[in-house]
C-alpha cells in the first residue's frame, strides 16, 4: 500500500478512542507534526480504514463495543491493512496486556497516561524518522490548549 499524503504532505495517524479528551490530548500532541483522523468507535475506524488510508493507527484497549484487541484482530486479517503500524493504548499496566496485544499484531503497547515524549519516540520508530524535529511544537500546542493562569 502506498503512503498516504494528505494535502500538506504530512503523515496520518488514525486515533481511536472512546474517551473525548484522550481524543483531544493526542490530538493536541499530534496534530504540529502529522495529519490526525479521530475515531471514538473502532467499528467507524475499521470502515474509514477501507476509504482512507493512513500511516500509522493509535488505538485505545478497553473500549465499548469493539475493544482494541478485536479491532486488531480485524485489520490483521484484511491484506491491505496488514502493513500498517499499530500502537495499543492501555490504562490497564499489566504485563499480559500489553503481550497480548504484541502477539495480536500491535507494533507497541503503552500504558495510559503516556508522555508525548515517549509517544512521539515510539511513532519516530515506527514511521522511520531517523531524527525527532524536537518537542517545541508539541510543547506550543499544549500550552495553547491548556494556558497557565
Amino acid at each position: 500500500m502506498d503512503s498516504p499524503k494528505s494535502e500538506n504532505d504530512k503523515k496520518v495517524i488514525l486515533v481511536i478512542d472512546h474517551v473525548a479528551t484522550e481524543l483531544s490530548l493526542l490530538s493536541i500532541v499530534l496534530e504540529s507534526r502529522f495529519e490526525v483522523k479521530l475515531e471514538k468507535c473502532a467499528a467507524k475506524a475499521l470502515r474509514l480504514l477501507e476509504q482512507q488510508p493512513v500511516d500509522l493507527i493509535l488505538v485505545a484497549i478497553e473500549m465499548p463495543g469493539m475493544s482494541g484487541f478485536e479491532f486488531l484482530n480485524r485489520i490483521r486479517r484484511k491484506p491491505q491493512l496488514v502493513s500498517i503500524p499499530v500502537i495499543a493504548l492501555s490504562s490497564r499496566q499489566e504485563p499480559n496486556i500489553a503481550c497480548y496485544a504484541l502477539k495480536n499484531g500491535a507494533a507497541r503497547c503503552l500504558a495510559k497516561p503516556v508522555t508525548a515524549g515517549v509517544l512521539l519516540q515510539k511513532i519516530d520508530e515506527l514511521l522511520g524518522f531517523t531524527e525527532n524535529p524536537g518537542a517545541e511544537p508539541v510543547r506550543e500546542n499544549v500550552q495553547r490548549a491548556f494556558p497557565l493562569p
